[in-house]
């Protein structure tokens, strides 16, 4: 029995860009984990909420007696370091909470700015995007390459004509009173610069990942790296990680403490580091020694 799949998107500058969104807020929204979290609370739902809104409120539902893991609204004044004191939690379901204040809550922040992230990830995956479209129309240029040469009051129509071509259109239709023998054509090379957009994507991803807090090891052209060497680029990556890691590790402590759990925040990096970045580390030292 066949399985009943959507049809695919076909390829142009939205389904592009919003392949590109989905994979940074995967990527962002997977970086860290929560061991040992009841099952009362989503980390799905957590990360996801902390990249878009940069803030969640833990709680315990005296009704249901569970810990909760929600987004908030802010009731009254805040204190002088502009954190709220009171708040009241709202769940997707319509479920509210009754006005909590701040010895019944936790609020937990993405990252040390208490800023989202989410529309930083939107500009990145735009200009992803565009390079890659760029990447795209480029090499198709290498096949068709043209110019075309028409009338003043035909322009709007030639344009037209290249943005769906931009798009990868199949058919371009045309109106009747558009003549097509008003238009030359001037075949003529276009430069390949397919190679140097890729680095220049490759750089914005390198971007993401250090806002993000993910490893990265810049692509050069020798052929290994040396630890030290490796370690002095991810500078920025760990400063990125950490800026996420300080507010995320700090309410876990508190919440354990004040609500009697013993959740356990995990960066996947760590996983990284010990099952594959330090066997590999050592090995590349052992062959710059041999050499």
């Amino acid at each position: 029995m066949a399985i009943n799949q959507a049809m695919p998107e076909k390829l142009n500058n939205t389904s592009t860009f919003l392949y590109f969104l989905d994979k940074m807020v995967t990527f962002a929204n997977s970086v860290y984990q929560y061991e040992k979290a009841p099952n009362s609370i989503d980390p799905l739902w957590l990360n996801d909420k902390l990249l878009r809104r940069a803030s969640i409120a833990f709680f315990r539902d005296d009704v249901l007696d569970e810990v909760y893991a929600l987004p908030y609204r802010i009731i009254g004044k805040r204190d002088l370091y502009n954190r709220p004191i009171k708040i009241r939690c709202i769940g997707k379901n319509g479920y509210e909470s009754d006005v909590l204040t701040r010895d019944q809550f936790v609020i937990m922040y993405d990252n040390t700015a208490m800023l989202p992230l989410y529309p930083k990830i939107y500009q990145l995956a735009q200009r992803m995007a565009r390079k890659e479209r760029t990447i795209d129309i480029n090499i198709n240029q290498q096949k068709t390459p043209r110019i075309l040469k028409t009338s003043n009051n035909k322009t709007l129509s030639v344009r037209n004509f290249l943005q769906q071509v931009e798009e990868y259109e199949d058919a371009i239709i045309t109106f009747d009173q558009m003549d097509l023998d008003d238009l030359d054509t001037i075949m003529m090379p276009a430069p390949f610069v397919a190679d140097k957009v890729q680095e220049s994507k490759e750089a914005t991803w390198r971007e993401f990942c250090e806002l993000v807090g993910i490893s990265t090891v810049p692509v050069e052209k020798k052929e290994r790296m040396i630890s030290s060497e490796v370690i002095a680029s991810q500078g920025g990556n760990y400063i990125g990680r950490y800026s996420r890691w300080n507010p995320r590790k700090r309410a876990i402590d508190e919440i354990n403490e004040k609500f009697g759990l013993n959740i356990e925040l995990v960066c996947y990096d760590e996983i990284l580091q010990t099952e594959i970045f330090n066997p590999m580390m050592k090995e590349t030292e052992a062959e710059e020694v041999e050499e």
